[in-house]
């Protein structure tokens, strides 16, 4: 019979976004490897997608349209349907390793702030930041 050895680990630069850490996750260890819980992800992934989209110092950067689309459960067409563009459009935005440009910024975050159900309106300012850099998150 297999023991299984559950063990809380950190996992930096989660889902590729180089600022979180998600904190205490909790892994199983086995004879056949580590395995990570996969509701217990869906959940963080939920949390840091609201938390990504509440903090307008976070720049959206295309490693943040991809994550937010598949937190979403949208795909390319999906997504570009509903902010107006193509796939190939998308696609592009998630190749870039810079910042959105404002109006592309502020679409996308409007979007998926309705999409995540946080109530945001106001002025530009309020719904895009003007940090090219995003601040560390811990999440946990």
């Amino acid at each position: 019979m297999n023991k299984v050895k559950v063990v809380f680990t950190d996992i930096k630069k989660f889902r590729d976004l180089e600022y979180v850490t998600l904190r205490k996750v909790p892994t199983r260890q086995s004879k056949k490897g580590t395995y990570y819980d996969a509701s217990y992800l869906q959940k963080a992934d939920k949390i840091l997608a609201k938390k990504i989209l509440e903090d307008i110092s976070i720049p959206i950067r295309g490693k943040e349209v991809d994550f937010l689309r598949k937190a979403a459960g949208l795909s390319y067409n999906k997504l570009g349907a509903r902010l107006g563009m193509t796939d190939v459009g998308i696609i592009k935005w998630i190749k870039k390793k810079e910042r959105l440009r404002k109006p592309n910024e502020a679409a996308f975050r409007l979007v998926m702030n309705e999409i995540f159900n946080i109530q945001k309106v106001g002025f530009m300012s309020e719904v895009v930041g003007s940090s090219s850099h995003p601040p560390a998150l811990l999440i946990f």
